[in-house]
């Protein structure tokens, strides 16, 4: 395996969250960390290659966050761009940014029979919440995997 390096740090990133703080975000997505070190974790994204990525540039946001965990890292625009990862990313999607209200509306949709009219309430909050985000409905199908679908409704 390769390694992709460690240097893609700026220090006035270092203090304050400058760096994930929600500006120029991409997303990487079927993202596993095989590892980590105290200020990193080593990635793989699916192309045999580890890749470090300092954990002062994850955002809070990621589900990626410690070694062991899997799905979507979330990183500032820049620093993919210099760590030559950009051909895995895509924009972050501001439904990333409602993590907690579509883990909710998941368990919600989780606790009810599949034919409880309830869950077509469910499905139009999730129309609702990806119209006010600006996402596209038309063929979404679901899957909250920041594309701008919701898994919820499904």
């Amino acid at each position: 395996m390769t390694t992709t390096p460690y240097n893609a740090w700026r220090p006035e990133n270092k203090r304050g969250g400058g760096s994930a703080g929600g500006r120029d975000l991409v997303t990487i997505p079927n993202a596993r960390a095989l590892d980590e070190s105290a200020k990193g974790l080593r990635c793989d994204f699916g192309d045999g290659a580890e890749h470090w990525v300092p954990k002062s540039q994850i955002a809070p946001q990621s589900e990626v966050k410690r070694g062991g965990d899997r799905g979507f890292l979330v990183v500032p625009k820049w620093w993919a761009e210099r760590a030559c990862v950009m051909r895995f990313s895509r924009p972050a999607s501001p439904w990333l940014a409602l993590r907690h209200t579509r883990h909710r509306l998941q368990e919600l949709n989780a606790l009810l029979a599949k034919d409880d009219p309830a869950r077509t309430i469910i499905r139009t909050i999730c129309d609702a919440l990806r119209q006010d985000l600006g996402l596209t409905l038309a063929g979404t199908g679901g899957g909250g995997d920041g594309k701008g679908g919701a898994s919820a409704a499904g």
